[in-house]
């Protein structure tokens, strides 16, 4: 079973402004890495605690701040 995922959005600087945006909130903290010579973001599940509720929550946030740096 995987715990771990990487997603980009449309580019490096774009990409990087959501990894710093989240790491701003108290939602959920994502970490920066690289692949294939890309920004992405690591998202890790790493608690046998998180729920469905945690993961939807977490979603909506990386989402609201997507929109807001179009």
């Amino acid at each position: 079973m995987f715990n771990q995922v990487l997603a980009r959005y449309k580019s490096d600087e774009k990409t990087n402004k959501i990894i710093k945006g989240v790491q701003e909130t108290d939602i959920c903290w994502l970490g920066g890495s690289k692949w294939a010579g890309k920004s992405v973001m690591r998202i890790s599940v790493s608690s046998y605690k998180t729920t469905y509720e945690d993961i939807d929550i977490s979603a909506k946030e990386i989402l609201r701040i997507a929109n807001s740096i179009e």
